[in-house]
C-alpha cells in the first residue's frame, strides 16, 4: 500500500493537484437540515482555519444555543499529546 509522503495529500491525491469547483449550497445536498444547522456547518468548514469558526464561538451559536450552558464548558488548561499523531501508518489491523 501506498501511502501519500507529502504534507498536504488527501487520500493520495496531492491538493495542489485538486482543480478547483464550483461552490455547491449546501441545502442543495441537504435540503431537509435545519438553516441554522447548515449555516454553522457553513462555518465549520471554511478551508482556512483562520476563517474557520472557533470551537467557542461554535458552541454560541444559534443552532447550539439551547446546548450552550458556559457552566459546563471548561477550557482545557494544558497542552494535549497528539504525538501519536506521528506514529507511522501500517496497513494492519
Amino acid at each position: 500500500m501506498n501511502l501519500p509522503t507529502h504534507p498536504v495529500a488527501v487520500c493520495g491525491v496531492d491538493i495542489i493537484e485538486l482543480k478547483p469547483t464550483e461552490f455547491v449550497p449546501l441545502n442543495t445536498k441537504m435540503p431537509n437540515a435545519h438553516p441554522k444547522s447548515l449555516k454553522l456547518l457553513q462555518k465549520m468548514l471554511q478551508w482556512n482555519p483562520s476563517e474557520r469558526i472557533s470551537v467557542q464561538a461554535a458552541l454560541k451559536d444559534l443552532y447550539l444555543n439551547e446546548y450552550h450552558n458556559p457552566l459546563d464548558e471548561p477550557d482545557c488548561t494544558s497542552q494535549l499529546d497528539f504525538k501519536f499523531d506521528e506514529d507511522k501508518v501500517t496497513n494492519t489491523h
